[in-house]
Order: structure tokens, then C-alpha cells, then sequence
């Protein structure tokens, strides 16, 4: 059942943002983050923040998980929670974590093609712990953990045991 803030942003909203533009298909909005489209407790995320005169109007609400909302712009433009969406959002529903992952390993030089799902689960496994978040929302893998754990999968070294 949706929340009544959350579809009063949706009916608004999906008149005049394509959902290409972000994270979530509308049939889904009432219950996943509109950035990375995962299936989380919703937040208020104002456009305009509250600090430079925001309503709590759904016209001034993106409904964000903790995670995403803690990124968002608060600033005055409020064109740019749509822009920052747009150009931060995840390929796929709950795959902004990865996709960061990967591209740290990019930024690296990590050569993807070496990639050994066994090494990077043994990896993960063994060697890769659980983060209590700051802002109390639960415990999260982060993806710089993630690309830790890739690299390690894609090292020579690894697979002789260095």
C-alpha cells in the first residue's frame, strides 16, 4: 500500500519527468528509490532544500532512500535533483553500488577481463565486513569494499595465493 506522500510525488511527477530519467519505473515509484531503485524505506528528499525556503509540497519532494538522500544536491536550482538523478542513477534497480564498484576498479586500471567469480566470492567472503551507517539506517557492504574485493579477482597475484 502507498504511502499517500509518495503518490501524491508520483502523480505529480510522472507528468513531467520521463522515467528514462530516472532510477525507477513509475509503476514501481511507490516503493523504490527514484535514484538507484532499490526497494527501501522512503525519505522526503526536497528539491529546494527547507535551508533556502522548500515546501514540504509534494511538488518540492523526491522520495529517496537514506543512502541516496544523504547524496542530493541542497541547493537552490531546482533542476538539479533531476540532473543529478539523471546522471547518477544505476543501469539496472539496485545495482548503484556495482556500477560505483567497477568503476573505482576502472579508475585503478583493473583489468576486468581477469575476472574470477570464485577468487572475488572467497574474496568477499573472507575478507570483506558489513558497515554500520552513520545515519542509523542499518548495515551496508559499501562499494569501495566491493572493488576491493574485484580487484582481488582480477589480480595474477591472487590466484598464486599473494
Amino acid at each position: 500500500m502507498a504511502i499517500a506522500w509518495i503518490a501524491n510525488c508520483v502523480a505529480i511527477w510522472s507528468k513531467t519527468i520521463d522515467e528514462i530519467d530516472i532510477g525507477v519505473d513509475w509503476c514501481d515509484a511507490v516503493e523504490r528509490c527514484w535514484r538507484c531503485g532499490c526497494n527501501r524505506k522512503l525519505q522526503k528528499c526536497h528539491i529546494v532544500a527547507k535551508q533556502f525556503g522548500g515546501s514540504d509540497d509534494p511538488a518540492n519532494i523526491v522520495p529517496l532512500c537514506a543512502e541516496c538522500h544523504d547524496e542530493a544536491p541542497d541547493v537552490t536550482d531546482p533542476s538539479e535533483i533531476w540532473r543529478w538523478i539523471k546522471e547518477t542513477k544505476p543501469t539496472y534497480y539496485g545495482t548503484l553500488k556495482l556500477e560505483r564498484a567497477f568503476a573505482i576498479c576502472k579508475s585503478r586500471g583493473v583489468d576486468l577481463s581477469r575476472f574470477d567469480n570464485g577468487k572475488f566470492q572467497a574474496a568477499m567472503d573472507a575478507n570483506v565486513g558489513l558497515h554500520l551507517m552513520q545515519n542509523g539506517t542499518g548495515c551496508r557492504i559499501k562499494a569501495s569494499s566491493i572493488a576491493w574485493a574485484i580487484e582481488r579477482a582480477c589480480s595474477v597475484e591472487a590466484a598464486n595465493g599473494r
